[in-house]
């Protein structure tokens, strides 16, 4: 290898929106969590001269990613080590009946039983030894996602700004006959975390046609990195449809995905955990007004976590069982549906503290969103997921 390390990397020019890609979280190759940088940032955790080939080979297949550089461009380069949070749990890790209150967010589902989506699924090859090694990516530390989150004056979920590809690996997007209706989160190799308003009407006849698509970054069948079936439904007993209490749900997958860059699961809190007043992350292709349409690509946002004395005064009935965020402009819309809400780590990683769950219309001021309290559910998740 000729010349200087950092010339070894590509780059291609970022639209003028990236504020979160100057730095990321990504995996490591031995599967720990770390931050994207260049390589010679990164001396001397690693140093070249002490890597053999068959590690040069993976570290330049799994341990490569992308960050912004500070001319604006995207850069190539390595996933430096760091140390990990202490405080976060490992995440890897059921109940069938979509619900008619206007304020869930899925979108419009009443087309799903026309044209049947048949999925394809693409093909790796290594050598067996190399193999070994991507396979030992199932132990990948949890919680990966963008270094920084947007400042509140940058565009919204509702409004649109555009996430790196594959800067949240662990958000999925649920689909039936290939017409995604609602996002989701990875649990480990076979669960996915979403809302139990958006399965609850699915019949033993429509789930073989749910898929769950990975890795994908445009609303587009062909994007996807992976696409697996759902074998099982699993959604709360106490699911209410009219109150919304108790919306939480699970999706065991018929085979188990095999974790990558750009698909590793979420990270879970503790039960005793406190978000009130923090800054958190939206992540969806929910459309991006209330009652348009939807985005091309990924969309991300910063919200603030809510106390629920404040969340009571537009919303009186809401529990301890769930959680508001809200900031000036921006809101989770109908799509987002089931997908998570983030709160950073002081370690770096992203714990899903909430489960997109409803709201009065999308942005609207003294309305924020309404979040399942994924700490209330800990034992459930627990229970049903073995996480």
């Amino acid at each position: 290898m000729g010349g200087d390390d950092d010339e070894y990397y590509q780059s291609t020019n970022l639209p003028s929106n990236t504020f979160m890609l100057k730095e990321r979280s990504c995996f490591t190759k031995e599967g720990s969590i770390g931050s994207c940088t260049s390589l010679r940032s990164c001396y001397p955790t690693i140093k070249l001269s002490q890597v053999n080939q068959e590690e040069m080979w993976v570290m330049f297949t799994r341990g490569t990613c992308s960050y912004g550089g500070e001319n604006g461009r995207q850069m190539y380069g390595v996933c430096c080590p760091k140390q990990s949070s202490s405080g976060v749990r490992n995440s890897y890790g059921y109940a069938p009946s979509m619900s008619t209150n206007p304020y869930t967010r899925p979108t419009n589902i009443y087309s799903w039983l026309q044209n049947p989506y048949r999925p394809t699924k693409p093909v790796t090859t290594m050598t067996s030894g190399l193999a070994e090694q991507f396979e030992q990516s199932q132990s990948v530390t949890c919680g990966a996602g963008p270094t920084k989150t947007l400042s509140f004056d940058e565009q919204r979920i509702v409004g649109g700004t555009d996430a790196q590809k594959n800067s949240w690996p662990s958000i999925v997007s649920l689909k039936l006959n290939g017409q995604f209706f609602c996002g989701g989160s990875l649990l480990s190799e076979n669960q996915i975390l979403t809302a139990a308003h958006c399965v609850d009407r699915l019949t033993k006849e429509t789930i073989p046609q749910l898929t769950v698509d990975f890795g994908m970054h445009r609303l587009n069948p062909n994007d996807a990195h992976v696409t697996k079936k759902v074998r099982r439904l699993t959604i709360h007993k106490e699911w209410d449809d009219k109150t919304n209490a108790n919306d939480i749900a699970l999706l065991t997958l018929a085979s188990p995905v095999t974790f990558t860059p750009a698909i590793s699961p979420v990270c879970l809190p503790e039960t005793s955990e406190q978000y009130a007043y923090k800054d958190a992350a939206i992540v969806g292709w929910g459309t991006m007004k209330e009652g348009g349409s939807l985005p091309t690509v990924l969309q991300q946002s910063t919200v603030k976590v809510l106390a629920n004395s404040k969340c009571k005064q537009s919303y009186p009935t809401i529990t301890g069982n769930q959680l508001c965020a809200a900031a000036p402009g921006t809101d989770t819309c109908q799509g987002d549906s089931g997908g998570p809400l983030f709160v950073r780590s002081l370690g770096g990683s992203w714990t899903q503290t909430g489960i997109v769950s409803y709201g009065i219309g999308c942005a609207r001021p003294n309305y924020p969103g309404v979040y399942t309290r994924v700490t209330a559910y800990r034992q459930w998740i627990r229970s049903y997921a073995k996480v």
